[in-house]
């Protein structure tokens, strides 16, 4: 976690008496501007950093706001939505070091995993239209498929399976399977085997890796609030102090 702490003894000393009785709720708007600004400054450093981020990703930063009995607000990564959490993936992309393993890599043995180049995109960058997922339900490997069976169910489940993917295959719909194509001479991943004319096409999906991604550090997230800090809070301090004094009821 990223702190920042602020000495405002300056600020306070040039308070008057009526000034100083509003001093709680002034720090607790100047706080929750300067962390709406924070969080904006955050976003746009992944939109900078990042190759087209998600809307998904980019609402992943969110702010806790300050109170006046909590004089504290806090811009933090979400922290909930199962395992695909920004705080998991963004994590890496803030301190370094490798990266959590994805839900689908689990399910394909726990292998780490990078996109076949020749797979189409959305206009995130991510493989399209649930492959993934497709892949993994053709093959039994989504949960509560056959491999979470008893033997004999299983057993018969992967037959059906495997008479349902060789009719797909005929039809020239895409067949999904794990290993290493070519005789070997292929990377060994999740590969997608179709028919097209006369001829079966073959190609990458995801290609294992033989250890985790590492990541160097590529958002300067403690960098970015010091300067927020620095640039912007005693403006909004000022400014939540000149509305206090405006709004405030005659004693």
């Amino acid at each position: 976690m990223i702190k920042v702490t602020m000495d405002i003894k300056a600020l306070v000393a040039e308070l008057n008496d009526l000034e100083k009785r509003q001093l709680p709720f002034v720090m607790q708007q100047a706080l929750n501007l300067t962390a709406d600004e924070l969080r904006t400054a955050y976003q746009r450093e992944m939109r900078d950093s990042f190759d087209r981020p998600t809307p998904y990703t980019l609402r992943g930063v969110r702010v806790r706001y300050a109170t006046k009995k909590s004089l504290d607000a806090e811009v933090r990564l979400q922290d909930s939505g199962g395992r695909n959490r920004p705080s998991q993936y963004l994590r890496p992309e803030v301190y370094g070091g490798p990266r959590r393993m994805k839900a689908y890599e689990i399910q394909l043995g726990r292998r780490y995993t990078v996109p076949g180049r020749e797979m189409a995109r959305d206009m995130y960058g991510n493989l399209q239209g649930g492959i993934i997922t497709r892949a993994l339900a053709q093959m039994g490997l989504l949960r509560g498929g056959v491999t979470q069976r008893t033997s004999q169910d299983q057993a018969d489940a992967a037959a059906k399976l495997k008479q349902r993917r060789e009719k797909m295959g005929r039809a020239g719909k895409p067949v999904y399977f794990v290993g290493r194509p070519g005789g070997g001479r292929l990377p060994e991943g999740l590969w997608e085997r179709r028919k097209i004319g006369r001829f079966w096409v073959t190609r990458p999906v995801l290609i294992f890796l033989d250890q985790a991604p590492t990541y160097s550090p590529r958002l300067e997230w403690e960098f970015t609030a010091q300067q927020v800090h620095r640039t912007h809070f005693e403006t909004n301090f000022r400014q939540a102090l000149a509305y206090a004094k405006a709004t405030a009821r005659p004693r």
